[in-house]
């Protein structure tokens, strides 16, 4: 179940609109007029968004105080990872942290990953050894053009990979000289929408929001196949299949 959490100080209050088979969710002040509805909030100060279409839910977020903290930690190195998000974004900022981050476990601790203002899908990573790489695919404006996509980055502990759409865009060959990823004690929890500094759940983050939706969030800590990423990223999942560490399809109309 998600955590609810108003950022504010007042009681909040649920408004639902429906537009173009769209209902949004606001949390808003019970003193405020309708027209005053302000600061989208749902999980830890999220706009949910129910998209009927095909019955799953989509986190928007604003770019300027969204994000979806992950009970959910590191403490030791990784030896091999994937991730993988449906995402929709039209920010188109220019720059190499201009809309961080999509999921993140600390990039100079662990690992980051996003998507930038000129589409290129980034994958950060830390060695244990404290080296950070930094990697990111092509530019690709289709990417940040407001429609939906899907994005996978895999650590297979030696190369750094990038998949959108189920094919490969970029590899970085050999990008820790085989070292695992994450610093030896060295506790970080992670977020979506920002970036983590956390060493408890739900605390520091770095204040850098994505600005978008998103839609489906999965981490393995296994590195998945081109085939198996192919045959699964447009199929939702049970939540039980093996080396799944982190799922989120937002199929919750509300939390606790």
């Amino acid at each position: 179940m998600f955590n609810l959490v108003n950022r504010c100080n007042f009681a909040p209050e649920f408004y639902y609109f429906s537009d173009n088979n769209v209902i949004t969710v606001y949390l808003t002040n019970t003193q405020k007029k309708f027209k005053m509805i302000k600061n989208l909030f749902t999980i830890l100060s999220l706009a949910l968004i129910y998209l009927s279409a095909n019955s799953q839910n989509t986190l928007s977020f604003d770019g300027t105080n969204d994000y979806v903290a992950i009970n959910k930690s590191y403490s030791s190195p990784i030896s091999a990872l994937t991730a993988e998000v449906w995402f929709k974004t039209s920010f188109n900022t220019a720059g190499d942290f201009s809309n961080w981050a999509l999921i993140c476990f600390d990039r100079s601790e662990y690992w980051n990953f996003s998507v930038e203002g000129d589409g290129r899908i980034g994958f950060h990573t830390t060695s244990y050894g404290g080296a950070i790489d930094d990697f990111w695919s092509p530019t690709n404006s289709n990417l940040v053009n407001g429609t939906w996509h899907h994005a996978a980055v895999v650590y297979d502990g030696t190369d750094k990979i990038i998949y959108v759409d189920g094919l490969e865009v970029a590899k970085k060959v050999n990008a820790h000289s085989g070292d695992d990823i994450g610093k030896s004690g060295v506790t970080r929890f992670g977020f979506l929408g920002d970036g983590s500094e956390a060493s408890s759940f739900n605390s520091s983050t770095n204040g850098y929001y994505y600005d978008g939706m998103m839609t489906e969030a999965r981490v393995w800590s296994v590195a998945r196949t081109p085939s198996e990423i192919v045959a699964n990223y447009n199929t939702a999942l049970t939540g039980n299949e093996a080396n799944l560490d982190i799922y989120y399809n937002f199929s919750e109309g509300s939390g606790t």
